[in-house]
């Protein structure tokens, strides 16, 4: 897919949000009609107290835990060409309005540093914190950023540059093993799990820094989303 269809693509994608996105025109959004969901079950909370695995002390801490939204967190692709520009586009577009937005009900991504500052120790060289910084997080769920008047927009440029391979709305967590691993260009690595791919990616970037488009990948729609991300 050359430059240009990807362009076509990116606009046929917003054109299909900005229709679809109702807020501020006076009518209900798609996530206002969304019922929280209610997360009791007695037969799950049995399961795990008959495990005998969380210690009576700490059995609220832990039903509290499990009770918890996610956060919404996202990765801006290391191979991507104009990542740094994206990255200001970002901040310009929906970060700063965000904080400067006086709602207190909004929360403002913020970088996850422990995702670069691990390049940087590992590596004794600097330049590396502002070559792999690009992986955020906030604290407010899915439903929240995509119903927010002040967050839909946002939301509607995470989906559309996650379509086109520009990002990854990948949990935190998630991003942990490919740093722990750290493979270079001469690993081979079986990565049991590769659905729907984002850890797959992430460790392709760290092995081929170099020479971003790996070949002898066996799944042809990933290999082609790699190509286009990178």
């Amino acid at each position: 897919m050359g430059r240009s269809s990807f362009q076509k693509k990116r606009s046929r994608l917003n054109k299909k949000f900005n229709k679809g996105n109702s807020i501020g025109n006076g009518k209900e959004s798609r996530g206002t009609s969304y019922k929280d969901v209610v997360k009791e079950n007695e037969k799950y909370w049995m399961y795990y107290r008959q495990q005998e695995l969380i210690p009576p002390e700490e059995w609220e801490a832990f039903r509290s835990t499990i009770q918890t939204d996610l956060p919404v967190s996202f990765r801006i692709q290391g191979c991507h060409k104009d990542r740094e520009q994206m990255m200001h586009e970002m901040e310009v577009r929906f970060f700063k309005p965000i904080a400067e937005s006086g709602d207190s009900s909004v929360c403002e991504p913020q970088p996850l540093e422990w995702y670069s500052l691990y390049f940087c120790i590992s590596n004794h060289c600097f330049k590396f914190y502002f070559r792999y910084s690009g992986a955020y997080q906030t604290p407010m769920t899915r439903n929240a950023v995509r119903s927010h008047p002040i967050l839909a927009q946002l939301h509607n440029f995470l989906v559309t540059e996650s379509e086109l391979g520009n990002l990854s709305r990948q949990e935190a967590v998630s991003m942990i093993p490919p740093l722990l691993l750290a493979p270079t260009s001469d690993h081979i690595v079986l990565d049991m799990c590769a659905a729907p791919g984002s850890k797959t990616t992430q460790l392709l970037e760290m092995m081929h820094e170099a020479s971003p488009t790996p070949g002898n990948y066996l799944h042809t729609y990933i290999y082609i989303y790699i190509l286009n991300s990178c």
